[in-house]
């Protein structure tokens, strides 16, 4: 047996000239109780732990011979338990696909691992579908929705009827179709544009859409007036981390006025001509004539007015923890503000009802 390598550390802290001074010892801190391990216990733990590691290996090596045989080969394994797989198709529907191949289950909540959920496979390996960076998930919607049109009206103006489980909404005379989503200007919403008798401007939200939008800049100082205000009633905690980020706890949530609602939902473009349609297209959908002569588009819901907003479509503002980030609105690095739908908050968030001013 080889002599085993010995490993000399140097305990002393160091002067400016790089030596060591033998004076200055380091003190560290050790647990109150620290448990001396057996030579044969310590050997049995990084035994089972080699084991586990070699098995889990074995077991991402199989995940990723299957996806190859499905012909999916442009992925990343991030880590031990999480494969992230990039593409171009409609992400739930490759999750379906995946987890009735693999066998494992689809969680189709949205998630901090991803919007559109993931599989979790045996010994806890999830599988996730990312949009290619070509789009994002939400603009990739849209372009799908707009070559549906396009091909749908190319040999001339159609008639559109867009049918969801609370209202209808017609397009007439549609000849083209257009993704405007990049043009956010003066609060536009639309992320697409039927160009019809008249224009009607969509603003497209997925099936599983938790979030209206980004609200630093236009709640910003009504949140901060908010935190400061429940501080100061001991109602929530606000900490300065060593990182120089503030953090609260609980997250807080307070809902806007009609006036902010309106702006939130339909900005400045949409209304009165378009709508806020909410739907997850897969490009695999054919729409055909009916005897009516309009092509008829399933989706999943319809906003024509505040009152299609309620329920867990209603609009809040939710104050968080995000450590990227550092609005000058809000005046505490760390914390932000998103529009987001009802449904997203759960029973953590305290929900502050009173006055702002």
């Amino acid at each position: 047996m080889s002599k085993p390598i010995e490993r000399k550390y140097n305990i002393y802290k160091k002067d400016k000239n790089n030596n060591a001074d033998r004076n200055n010892n380091i003190i560290t801190k050790v647990p109150n109780n620290p448990v001396m391990l057996s030579k044969e216990d310590i050997f049995n733990k990084i035994k089972n732990l080699i084991l586990s590691q070699k098995a889990n290996d074995s077991y991402i090596a199989e995940v990723i011979n299957k996806l190859n045989s499905m012909g999916i080969n442009n992925f990343v394994v991030k880590t031990g338990k999480q494969i992230h797989i990039k593409t171009d198709e409609n992400r739930v529907k490759l999750l379906q696909r995946l987890a009735e191949s693999f066998g494992g289950k689809y969680i189709d909540k949205p998630s901090g691992i991803s919007s559109a959920g993931y599989v979790e496979l045996d010994n806890g390996v999830k599988l996730v579908a990312k949009p290619n960076k070509a789009h994002s998930a939400g603009i990739l919607n849209e372009k799908i929705l707009v070559d549906h049109i396009n091909k749908l009206c190319a040999k001339g103006p159609i008639n559109i009827r867009f049918i969801g489980e609370n209202k209808t909404f017609e397009c007439i005379g549609v000849k083209n179709c257009k993704a405007i989503g990049t043009d956010v200007t003066n609060r536009r919403k639309a992320d697409l544009v039927l160009q019809g008798i008249k224009d009607y401007p969509i603003s497209l939200k997925k099936d599983n859409a938790e979030i209206w939008e980004s609200a630093d800049q236009f709640a910003g100082a009504k949140a901060k007036k908010i935190i400061d205000k429940l501080v100061k009633e001991n109602k929530i905690e606000l900490e300065l981390t060593d990182k120089g980020v503030y953090k609260i706890k609980p997250n807080v949530a307070f809902y806007p006025t009609i006036e902010e609602k309106r702006d939130l939902v339909f900005g400045s473009d949409i209304l009165p001509n378009g709508a806020v349609i909410e739907k997850t297209f897969s490009g695999d959908e054919i729409y055909t004539m009916n005897d009516d002569g309009w092509f008829e588009i399933p989706v999943t819901y319809i906003i024509t007015s505040l009152n299609d907003v309620e329920g867990h479509r209603d609009v809040v503002f939710l104050i968080r923890n995000d450590s990227s980030r550092n609005s000058k609105h809000i005046g505490y690095p760390g914390l932000r503000v998103l529009a987001v739908f009802e449904k997203r908050l759960n029973k953590n968030v305290l929900i502050y009802k009173g006055d702002v001013d």
